[in-house]
């Protein structure tokens, strides 16, 4: 039974055999980033002191409306997660990224007319007060660059089967998504609060930048041969693929833990940093090596189907 898998693995053409894997790990992100919010909700619920004490820059808590609108989003790309899916799902899908949408564009629109829109507040009020001023505000409002984010993602999943020639336009937007992402968890990571905060105003959260991180990673794998990504993944295999993705990632992990390292005092900062800038160079050897090794592979075996030696 196992060689009868393997000998269909080999059949299927390597876009496509890449296209299942990207599809598979798009939905996978899609269900990572919609428990995120879920469990979030359920500290709050729980033992929000406990919530506190595992969440990046301790009071800069996911909002509860990002909290909802973060799982509306999880519903709306799962609904569509097939090319195919009925018409049903693709409204239903609509009407939710719309909602959400509009919620962010309500609230930069608060933000900059200066009127208090409440709607981030009606739940869990108490919690969400800081007691003191600061980010010239009193309590944990949905920051300027998450609503950004929750309106930009809300477009991109309502277009996401927009026709091949123009879609690219809108995966441009995940992309940008993901570098808001980025930023702020390098932000977090770092310590550097410009990177994660904008306008003086409440930064985004540590688990909210992780979950615009997922979501729109998803909603480019979910169509991975459409737009821009049929120029990513080309004819290269899944691995060629998630290594190009990587290389944005590791970074990030080897920043964290030279930071806990120095923060429990395991060695001094000029170690730390001589053994980040060590560990990225050989990182990063590695990634090129696997990834010219795989791509060898390819053109050996392309070479051989096609009757040379």
């Amino acid at each position: 039974m196992e060689r009868k898998v393997m000998a269909e693995k080999k059949s299927i053409p390597v876009t496509d055999l890449t296209a299942i894997v990207l599809l598979r790990l798009g939905k996978a992100f899609c269900l990572l980033g919609t428990a995120i919010p879920v469990l979030i909700l359920i500290g709050r619920l729980i033992d929000y002191q406990f919530l506190l004490s595992i969440t990046p820059g301790k009071f800069i808590v996911m909002n509860p409306l990002s909290s909802i609108c973060f799982i509306l989003v999880g519903i709306a790309i799962w609904l569509v997660w097939d090319a195919n899916a009925p018409r049903k799902n693709r409204r239903i899908s609509k009407t939710l990224v719309l909602i959400v949408s509009f919620i962010g564009f309500l609230k930069i629109l608060s933000l900059f007319l200066d009127f208090d829109l409440r709607l981030d507040g009606l739940l869990f009020r108490e919690q969400l007060d800081f007691y003191k001023e600061i980010y010239n505000t009193s309590w944990n409002e949905m920051a300027p660059n998450t609503a950004l984010s929750f309106m930009l993602l809300g477009i991109t999943i309502w277009r996401i089967d927009y026709n091949a020639r123009n879609a690219k336009y809108f995966q441009y937007i995940n992309y940008f998504i993901v570098l808001i992402a980025l930023l702020s968890l390098y932000g977090y990571v770092y310590g550097v609060r410009n990177l994660y905060g904008v306008f003086h105003k409440v930064p985004m959260s540590f688990y909210s930048g992780l979950c615009f991180l997922l979501f729109s990673i998803s909603v480019l794998f979910i169509r991975p041969m459409k737009g821009s990504m049929v120029i990513l993944v080309g004819e290269n295999p899944a691995e060629v693929v998630l290594l190009r993705f990587l290389a944005f990632v590791l970074p990030l992990i080897f920043g964290w833990l030279k930071i806990e390292g120095e923060r429990l005092e395991l060695f001094e900062k000029e170690l730390g940093t001589a053994m980040l800038a060590v560990l990225t160079y050989v990182i990063s050897m590695v990634l090129i090596a696997r990834k010219s090794s795989v791509q060898y592979r390819l053109r050996k075996a392309r070479k051989k189907d096609s009757g040379f030696d």
